[in-house]
C-alpha cells in the first residue's frame, strides 16, 4: 500500500509488528559465539556486553522517537474508521494522493524543479490551493524522511551490531587459544611436578635402604671388632700362662 501511494515501504504498524531487540536477546547471541561457552575470562563477555546495551539502548531510544513524529503525521488520517468510507494520506484523497506523488518525483526528485511542480498540479488538481499543496509537500517529505530514517538507524544498527559480534567472536577465539596454552602449560608443571614427587619418593626410600644397609654394616663392623679384640685378650691370657 505505502509503495502504491508513493511512500517508502514502511508504516508505524508494520514497524510495531517486527520484534525488536531486546538485552536478553542481545545476551543470547553472545552466548551463542563459538568458544563463548568455552572460556574463564566472563569479564571480557560482560564488558562487551554492557558496552552493546549502551548501543542497543540508544538505537531504541531513536527509533520510538521517530515512531511517535511518524505516528503524529498519520493521525490525521482516521482510516481505521469504518464509518469513513474514503480512505485518505496525510489528509488527502487517494487518488489526488496518487497525482501528487506521480507529479513530486517526475518534478522535485528528477530536479525539474518546484515551479514546473506546482503548475503540474494546478492542472491536475486545479482545487488545491498553493497553501494546501505547500502543507502537504511539507506533511510528504517528513513523513518520507522519518521513514527512511527509521530504515536507515535499523541498517546502522545491524552493521553496528554485526560488526560488534564478529570483533567479540574474534576476541574470543584468541582468548580461548590462550587459556587453553595457559592450561597446557599449567597441566605440564603439574606432571613435572608429579614427576619430580614420584622421583623424591623414589629417591627417598633408596637412601633409606642405604642409611639401613650402612647402620648394618656398621654393627657387623663394631661386632667384628669386639670378637677380634676378644679373641686378642684371650691369646694374650694365653701367653701369660705359659
Amino acid at each position: 500500500y505505502q509503495a502504491m501511494r508513493g511512500l517508502p515501504d514502511i508504516s508505524v504498524s508494520q514497524i510495531k509488528k517486527k520484534q525488536s531487540m531486546t538485552r536478553s536477546m542481545l545476551w543470547e547471541k553472545i552466548s551463542l559465539l563459538k568458544y563463548s561457552n568455552d572460556i574463564d575470562d566472563i569479564d571480557t563477555l560482560n564488558m562487551n556486553y554492557n558496552d552493546m546495551c549502551t548501543e542497543l539502548d540508544q538505537h531504541v531510544n531513536k527509533i520510538k522517537q521517530m515512531k511517535i513524529q511518524l505516528k503524529a503525521l498519520t493521525d490525521i488520517d482516521h482510516n481505521d474508521n469504518q464509518d469513513n468510507k474514503e480512505i485518505t494520506v496525510g489528509g488527502w484523497l487517494i487518488n489526488d494522493h496518487d497525482m501528487f506523488v506521480k507529479n513530486y518525483k517526475e518534478c522535485i526528485d528528477r530536479g525539474k524543479g518546484h515551479q514546473i511542480f506546482r503548475q503540474r498540479i494546478s492542472l491536475s488538481l486545479p482545487n488545491v490551493s498553493r497553501n494546501i499543496l505547500s502543507e502537504h509537500v511539507h506533511w510528504y517529505e517528513k513523513h518520507r524522511y522519518l521513514t527512511r530514517q527509521i530504515k536507515e538507524e535499523k541498517l546502522r544498527w545491524k552493521r553496528y551490531i554485526t560488526k560488534a559480534l564478529n570483533d567479540l567472536e574474534s576476541s574470543i577465539y584468541l582468548i580461548y587459544l590462550a587459556e587453553k596454552e595457559q592450561k597446557k602449560r599449567y597441566n605440564d608443571l603439574n606432571l613435572i611436578q608429579k614427576k619430580n614427587d614420584k622421583l623424591h619418593k623414589k629417591l627417598n626410600a633408596m637412601r633409606k635402604i642405604y642409611e639401613e644397609k650402612e647402620r648394618s654394616y656398621k654393627i657387623a663392623q663394631n661386632k667384628m671388632k669386639q670378637l677380634k679384640e676378644m679373641e686378642e685378650r684371650r691369646l694374650h691370657k694365653l701367653e701369660q700362662i705359659r
